[in-house]
């Protein structure tokens, strides 16, 4: 009976929590600049940041817990940063450098889990991807950026979830990030 008891609650667990690794997904090419595949349960929000180009959410009650997933793309272009005139050029590592500066300024506690980001070619683009932990309030949450330098433009690809669900949605974040594409 005992055995009989853990094993549902085990098979229970299971299912919650790798319900999302085999998700549907679908691309967002909706403007001239970029596209990306997120999976089919994120729905578009309006909330999450005014600045953001792109902007969606997913949350769920399941087993007693919500689950939440959520993200961002933000982009400038490279005219905008040239109009700026500043004494600084940029390249992927230190636009990454910046944006999670801009991040960590929210954050009443943060940590910045990569340590020594490296700059990878992705899908012809720079890339750097850079993990971090925050907390809001009480709230800990745990962030994965991607930083894109294309040919015409800075891309932030921002994903982001309860910390304790991190292992629940890693796999999609990290797919996220890597379907982006800057269009021709």
């Amino acid at each position: 009976m005992k055995k009989t008891f853990f094993i549902s609650i085990l098979l229970l667990f299971t299912t919650i929590f790798t319900s999302h690794t085999k998700a549907e997904w679908k691309t967002i090419d909706d403007n001239e600049l970029y596209s990306l595949s997120i999976p089919v349960y994120m729905e578009a929000m309006d909330d999450l940041n005014s600045e953001a180009s792109h902007q969606f959410g997913y949350t769920e009650k399941k087993g007693g817990e919500t689950l939440e997933l959520y993200m961002i793309v933000l982009f400038e272009t490279k005219k905008e940063i040239e109009s700026y005139n500043l004494k600084t050029e940029f390249d992927a590592l230190s636009y990454s450098k910046l944006a999670v500066k801009s991040l960590k300024g929210g954050l009443k506690k943060y940590k910045v889990l990569t340590k020594n980001p490296v700059v990878e070619d992705l899908n012809g683009m720079k890339c750097v991807k850079t993990e971090m932990w925050g907390a809001l309030s009480n709230v800990e949450i745990y962030y994965k950026m991607a930083v894109f330098e294309g040919d015409k433009a800075f891309y932030q690809v921002l994903s982001w979830t309860l910390d304790n669900q991190k292992s629940v949605f890693r796999s999609e974040m990290d797919q996220i990030a890597n379907s982006f594409i800057e269009q021709n």
